[in-house]
């Protein structure tokens, strides 16, 4: 979802500084189905909210604040199957909070908002709904017209890893922003079965 053209856009409006210093960030990801037939609906298996859907939101997160996670906390629910509902709280060390909703059995959202001591920039993949940078929403109709899934960024991401390769240069994300996302998860796990806020180790 890095490679998505709205997120993309909340980056970039975000680090030319149109809304001010960061101050709080929210995202919404969550799907149609229980997930009771599939490998979504087993934790063992790799499925759960958490690990199929918030690590790309706390990816997300990382990479439109160039921050990193310091604290998080998680209450996690499994009301059809494993982890299907999910809200993580997440402290970074640019002294934001975001929280982070994922869950099963919902219709499609996918959103990110960046609250700043100047403005707003958010986003919403489901309706293509922006604010605080309008441009981008005719752009990204036209490129989600011939996407596979409607979703840009597959194109994109193919296209950058394959010329990664190619070239031999570095790619992003990479293995280590994947590590980070499903610590960043793992200590969400933690949280939501002690109660209590875990503080990431260096």
């Amino acid at each position: 979802y890095r490679f998505n053209p709205l997120f993309a856009g909340i980056r970039e409006h975000l680090h030319r500084g149109e809304i001010g210093a960061p101050v709080s960030a929210r995202s919404v990801f969550t799907i149609p189905g229980t997930m009771s037939d599939t490998w979504r609906g087993s934790r063992s298996t790799g499925g759960g909210s958490v690990l199929d859907l918030a690590t790309h939101d706390i990816d997300l997160l990382r990479f439109t604040m160039a921050a990193e996670v310091t604290t998080v906390s998680a209450k996690i629910e499994s009301r059809e199957t494993e982890h299907d509902h999910a809200s993580l709280d997440l402290l970074f060390d640019n002294s934001v909070t975001a929280s982070v909703t994922c869950a099963y059995g919902q219709k499609f959202s996918h959103s990110l908002s960046i609250m700043g001591i100047n403005g707003e920039l958010s986003a919403e993949l489901a309706t293509a709904s922006t604010h605080g940078f309008s441009a981008h929403r005719v752009r990204y109709f036209l490129a989600r017209r011939g996407a596979p899934y409607n979703e840009p960024s597959y194109k994109t991401a193919l296209a950058s890893f394959v010329e990664a390769v190619r070239t031999r240069s570095e790619f992003s994300p990479n293995i280590a922003d994947g590590v980070i996302a499903l610590r960043v998860a793992a200590a969400a796990e933690e949280s939501a079965l002690t109660g209590l806020p875990v503080v990431m180790a260096e």
